[in-house]
């Protein structure tokens, strides 16, 4: 007895590979089906590609080899039952020890999973059709929306094979466009790039998140527009920071996340916080401006009204609730 296999493909299947956040490596991973994307942005733009695919990929069924077909395991996930009692239910998770990604028995499984795909998938007719279509389509570049300050003009653009956003700037409409910051050569593997950066007031400073990998847990860095000059201040656990910088750019006020260890072991991503960070001072002493007592799971905005009068905080908690608070920068001891 035979099994039929069709060019037609799974979306799980396209997703299930290692994260590189590489244009180059991306394309390259999706053709072997490797294991896990830590990126969910690059996750769901390959799921969303794939699903585009598949509508118009016309399904040729032919036969595979049986005797192949044998000679494949699914690799064997062990049940080693966790009971917890639960208002006096018990409750058996069979499973939990797959939550550990660090421990040696996971990464070994994690291994066994990906070798058995790949060595399914690489056989999948259309296959190659696809990583060819996926290149072209990822080839196409992306131009994101301007941000203005005075005469001067920010974004960031990708054309062809470049791996990573460049950060460009012109002064005028017209003005010739000038590469600010260029990740593509922070990295042999092209997996460091820009998550996002903040324009000064007047255009002469830019502060920018910079991560590896995919993880998002970016690092802030300032950069003088005009010298190019990367100023010394740097500031870790700044993961999709907003930014509101003082009129003068002696200082801005920022989001960032906790430092391992000084909040419980798996809450690092929780706990977001606004500070104030002075212009050349070791960040390790800047204040605490908003957040404390508050629940960790709440997601605080910061930004300064256009007349540099108020500090405007915004407060999220999931999609349900929302909360704002101002304090008056002319007045000393005002406060939220």
């Amino acid at each position: 007895m035979s099994n039929s296999s069709c060019s037609g493909f799974s979306a799980k299947n396209i997703v299930y590979g290692r994260n590189t956040m590489s244009r180059k490596n991306t394309v390259s991973r999706i053709s072997t089906a490797s294991g896990l994307y830590n990126s969910r942005k690059t996750r769901n733009r390959i799921v969303a590609l794939g699903l585009l695919l598949a509508m118009f990929i016309t399904p040729s069924c032919q036969k595979t080899n049986p005797d192949r077909m044998t000679e494949l395991s699914l690799p064997q996930t062990p049940a080693i039952a966790v009971v917890d009692t639960i208002h006096d239910v018990e409750i058996t998770d069979n499973y939990r020890w797959l939550e550990d990604g660090e421990d040696a028995s996971v990464k070994a499984w994690a291994d066994a999973q990906d070798a058995y795909t790949r060595d399914i998938l690489a056989n999948v007719p259309g296959r190659e059709f696809i990583s060819a279509r996926l290149g072209e389509l990822f080839s196409i570049g992306v131009l994101t929306n301007v941000t203005s300050r005075g005469d001067r003009y920010f974004y960031t653009k990708r054309e062809g094979s470049t791996n990573q956003p460049i950060l460009y700037y012109r002064r005028g409409l017209k003005g010739e466009p000038k590469a600010l910051l260029d990740p593509n050569g922070w990295s042999d593997d092209g997996t460091v790039a820009i998550d996002w950066y903040s324009v000064s007031s007047d255009g002469a400073l830019v502060a920018y998140g910079v991560s590896s990998g995919g993880d998002e847990n970016s690092t802030l860095h300032i950069i003088d527009v005009d010298s190019g000059e990367k100023l010394s201040d740097t500031i870790p656990n700044a993961r999709a920071a907003a930014i509101a910088w003082l009129s003068d750019n002696s200082g801005f006020y920022y989001t960032k996340y906790p430092t391992a260890g000084t909040v419980p072991e798996g809450d690092e991503q929780y706990y977001r916080r606004i500070y104030f960070h002075n212009m050349g001072q070791d960040p390790d002493n800047d204040p605490l401006i908003f957040g404390e007592g508050l629940d960790k799971a709440v997601w605080p905005h910061v930004v300064i009204s256009e007349d540099n009068r108020w500090l405007i905080v915004m407060v999220f908690k999931g999609w349900t609730q929302s909360s704002v608070y101002i304090r008056d920068l002319n007045s000393t001891n005002s406060e939220f």
